[in-house]
């Protein structure tokens, strides 16, 4: 579906003369860059669902020139078992919440991701670009975060080894530097806690129980 499923539907948009626009992620990153990664970064996934997903990026180019290739990072909105969901899922079930504290991304809300994507297809601006919020935290600090904004008071504790039970290795820093996105779009991308703010007030029973 990452690889061959884009290449399909560049090969439809090709066949349609239409813009294409294709959903990415920071897993096509190693993760250990001091550094954050902008769009001439060099690639270099750990695991398959980050290699399939950069399959499905040059796959796509190849086929078709009027592609757009939007890397996002950490997406939560408003379904089930949503990262904010499972923070206070977790909270009720076990009176503490354990994260872990091995990767540092950028959460970003889906909203935002939206309007943000809306604004690059219109430019007619083809190519890649990096469209995350701003900002960066690891689960434990997102947690954090959460609880206290919900008004919440239940503990965090971090996870003595957050990849035990993990099918696949995961990287460790994938921060995104989203400038030139805001460059072309004139677009600002908001700071990863309005999202969480802007998630919790459209779900007050998320709030304090």
């Amino acid at each position: 579906m990452n690889a061959v499923g884009a290449q399909n539907l560049a090969l439809a948009a090709r066949a349609l003369s239409a813009d294409y626009l294709l959903v990415s992620s920071d897993y096509v990153f190693d993760g250990a860059a001091a550094d954050d990664y902008d769009e001439c970064s060099a690639p270099n996934p750990v695991n398959h669902y980050g290699r399939s997903k950069l399959a499905g990026e040059r796959l796509a180019c190849a086929v078709w020139s009027r592609t757009y290739i939007a890397r996002t990072s950490w997406l939560f909105g408003h379904r089930p078992n949503n990262y904010v969901d499972r923070v206070l899922s977790a909270a009720d079930r076990d009176g503490v919440v354990r994260m872990g504290e091995d990767q540092l991304e950028s959460p970003t809300y889906v909203p935002h991701v939206a309007a943000a994507l809306a604004a690059l297809v219109s430019t007619g601006a083809h190519g890649t670009y990096h469209v995350t919020s701003r900002g960066a935290c690891t689960r434990r600090e997102f947690a954090r975060y959460v609880l206290n904004r919900a008004g919440r008071s239940t503990p965090t504790e971090t996870l003595a080894d957050p990849g035990a039970g993990r099918r696949a290795r995961r990287p460790g820093r994938t921060v995104l530097d989203c400038r030139l996105f805001e460059l072309v779009t004139g677009h600002p991308l908001p700071a990863w806690q309005a999202g969480v703010d802007q998630y919790l007030t459209r779900e007050p029973a998320a709030r304090v129980r």
